[in-house]
């Protein structure tokens, strides 16, 4: 999903809970990467909030970086995660 940043953002990332733990989203989130090297995107973001350290593993796993962190309403805490899609390409081939 191209932005008004002209990057890359991944969004609403979600995988059954049934169907956790087989790599799939790791399957996932290398296609999307891979789609949007094709396209031309240099850098990629996503959000994501506090609690999900799964999730936040897997993206720093492909080297995703936590950017910034922000406390929202109800004290839910949004984290915003940024990559250098060319980064990737070297050290995920």
């Amino acid at each position: 999903l191209k932005n008004t940043e002209g990057k890359a953002q991944l969004r609403y990332f979600l995988i059954d809970p049934e169907c956790r733990g087989q790599g799939l989203g790791r399957q996932l989130l290398e296609k999307w990467m891979a789609a949007m090297q094709e396209l031309g995107y240099k850098e990629a973001f996503l959000l994501t909030t506090d609690g999900l350290e799964a999730s936040a593993h897997l993206y720093g796993g492909y080297g995703f970086v936590l950017a910034q962190s922000r406390t929202m309403e109800m004290g839910l805490t949004e984290n915003r995660y940024e990559m250098k899609l060319n980064e990737y390409a070297r050290n995920g081939e």
